[in-house]
């Protein structure tokens, strides 16, 4: 009697695992969320929280997340800004205000990293005549210094997107207005590692009305690019503009390009050959906007430009982000709106020359609001968009992952909880390892009054592993990587066996790490709950040195190392 249930738990144990094992591909699981809000106080009697808003986010060599947002107090209109650095597990390291009292108005706009784990913040401070503020910490978050840039008090400067160089030296572009301009101006800014300003260039375009910078990237030979839009004073109209500096701050070459009325740049980025890619959206004539992509060679040559106008009656098409992988291929996401719906995410995949490979959509139901925000493409091509969606019910932030054809492989969502909750522009990291952080604003709306706070989430999946087997193992095995030597890619195969106290639906806890020759963990592959089975994944080293490597398997039952060799 024994034997037979044993033998019917064994059968339904394997035909949970042969039913499971062609979704490996798509399993996601959010690790952990950590909300932030900055205090809490009294008012008429009353618990009032402070409103918090995130508005960047970077993560480190070694998973440690930096989110960099502001705090207004309840109703008084008083502002500091915040630094969190989380580590990998979602713990807080330590929390940076600035300034330590609440003061005038005071927003970030981005953050960077430096070589040395130093965090750099550019803000926006004071309300009508605002300057630009940077912020450098360290990696114990003790502040290293901070410098601010104004013209006099008469005009507005306000920071939009930082870099910086290889010798530690901060990039900064952002808009500012004199008090004669009738608009306002790039302003682009060099400072050294200790905050000395080297150099600035202003840019009033040939409308000398308003010129609007909103990227700034550095390509290999540290030249400096800013992409934004400039705009002629007697109609209005708007024309893309890209401008490139030398590291001493000597323009290059400027591109303006015009297609309709209203063409405005939203994102900006640099391939390892000195291309650059810029994409935002243009408004025609018959006042439909379009998606608009193009590609200049480092000298300012445009190689092509790719619309997209949407289909069956799509009249708004609003590119928000760009990135590219390692083949040179672009996507480009943002969000697409019909006649009488509302928006859907929007994804294009082009080859280098230019060409559509595909397109993807995705919407969260009927009568939804589904707008994506940011986007981010990992090593292997696979792409992350994250973005916010308001259905009728269940709003929040919807992540999604496309694999290189575009295929949908998973989505997840964070909830808004509470009273009319929203939330509101994320954005997205990847870090070495290829878990996915999505972060932004919550905000709810309570009677009387609207608070918020800052959150992320963090999210792994399972990359590349293909279970090949369909017979369950008896033992663990960690089998020689193969090809070995190899250039640049290998393959690893492992085996997971069923054994006591292993359930197929949970697993077990598989870690496989690859370590170089002093010891140091460098990548992790795996970092998940498997079901028995023989897996296979592959490490693609290009960005690693010629050497020898290890790679371990960690379970709660076995531990094995064996050694690779990198030959390129």
């Amino acid at each position: 009697m024994k034997s037979k249930i044993l033998s019917l738990f064994l059968c339904i144990i394997i035909s949970v695992i042969c039913l499971t094992r062609n979704n490996i591909y798509s399993q996601v699981t959010q690790q952990w969320v950590r909300n932030y809000n900055d205090s809490i106080w009294i008012v008429n009697n009353q618990n009032r929280y402070s409103s918090d808003c995130g508005y960047a986010m970077i993560v480190d060599a070694n998973g440690n997340i930096y989110i960099t947002g502001n705090c207004e107090k309840y109703t008084s209109y008083i502002f500091r800004a915040s630094l969190i650095k989380y580590n990998n597990s979602g713990n807080v390291v330590w929390i940076a205000a600035y300034p330590q009292n609440y003061s005038t108005f005071i927003k970030p706009h981005a953050i960077a990293l430096d070589n040395q784990g130093n965090v750099i913040v550019a803000l926006e401070k004071g309300l009508n005549n605002s300057n630009i503020l940077l912020l450098k910490y360290n990696p114990n978050g003790s502040l290293l210094w901070n410098v601010e840039y104004t013209q006099n008090q008469y005009t507005i400067e306000v920071p939009r997107a930082i870099d910086i160089g290889t010798d530690g030296s901060i990039y900064l572009t952002g808009e500012c207005s004199d008090s004669t301009s009738t608009g306002y101006n790039f302003l682009t800014m060099k400072y050294n590692s200790t905050g000395v300003l080297q150099w600035m260039k202003r840019y009033d375009g040939p409308g000398h009305y308003s010129d609007l910078p909103v990227a700034l990237k550095l390509d290999i030979n540290q030249n400096v690019i800013v992409a934004g839009s400039t705009s002629m004073v007697s109609t209005g109209n708007k024309d893309y503009c890209t401008i490139k500096y030398n590291s001493q701050g000597v323009q290059q070459w400027i591109r303006t390009t015009g297609f309709g009325p209203l063409d405005e740049i939203s994102d900006m980025t640099v391939d390892t050959l000195g291309n650059i890619y810029v994409t935002g959206s243009i408004v025609t004539n018959s006042n439909q906007s379009e998606y608009c992509t193009i590609k200049y060679n480092a000298s300012g040559t445009q190689q092509w430009a790719a619309m997209y106008a949407g289909i069956n009656g799509y009249i708004y098409n609003i590119s928000k982000a760009i990135d590219i992988d390692r083949a040179g291929n672009v996507y480009v996401t943002g969000y697409t709106e019909m006649y009488y719906t509302l928006e859907d995410y929007c994804t294009i995949k082009y080859s280098p020359s230019g060409t559509e490979l595909w397109k993807s959509f995705y919407n969260s139901g009927t009568n939804s609001i589904d707008v994506a925000t940011d986007m981010k493409v990992d090593k292997n091509g696979n792409c992350y968009i994250t973005g916010y969606i308001q259905p009728s019910s269940g709003k929040g932030y919807m992540t999604i992952k496309y694999n290189t054809s575009g295929v949908q492989q998973w989505g997840i969502k964070l909830d808004s909880s509470g009273v009319n909750a929203l939330s509101y522009y994320p954005f997205i990291q990847i870090d070495n390892n290829n878990f996915v952080y999505a972060a932004g604003t919550k905000e709810r709306q309570r009677s009387g009054y609207v608070d918020a706070e800052i959150v992320l989430a963090k999210y792994s999946q399972l990359i590349g592993i293909n279970n090949i087997s369909t017979e369950i193992p008896s033992s663990y095995n960690l089998y020689q990587n193969y090809p070995n030597p190899f250039n640049p890619a290998t393959k690893i195969q492992f085996q997971i066996p069923l054994s006591r106290g292993v359930s197929a639906g949970r697993g077990v806890s598989v870690k496989l790490a690859i370590y170089d020759i002093l010891g140091k963990e460098i990548a992790v592959l795996v970092n998940e709950f498997l079901s028995p089975g023989t897996y296979e994944i592959e490490w693609n080293a290009s960005d690693y040195p010629s050497g020898v490597y290890f790679y371990r398997l960690v379970t709660d039952g076995f531990t094995q190392t064996n050694k690779m060799i990198l030959v390129k």
